[in-house]
């Protein structure tokens, strides 16, 4: 099981979720790899693997790294608030 991407004190699942799922991003999904790129700027939000075992990747990658790279992404490159309604 992976180490827990952010510590539930700061910001909650469900508000991770419920921030994440209303940010513009596209999946481009091949056999190995899903790239998560920001329909607002058009920059990466990350990498993630697919496939156990694939090339310089240990493991596949889990929801949470997803919800984690695409909040990261909006605090950093789109100033989001992570407190406070929206």
């Amino acid at each position: 099981m992976a180490e827990p991407v952010w510590d539930d004190r700061l910001i909650s699942r469900e508000r991770a979720l419920q921030l994440a799922g209303r940010w513009p991003v596209h999946f481009d999904v091949t056999r190995i790899h899903v790239y998560v790129r920001c329909l607002r700027c058009g920059q990466s939000c990350g990498r993630f693997v697919t496939t156990p075992g694939a090339p310089n990747d240990s493991r596949p990658t889990d929801v949470e790294e997803i919800l984690a790279a695409v909040l990261r992404h909006a605090v950093t490159a789109h100033d989001l608030a992570l407190s406070g309604t929206g």
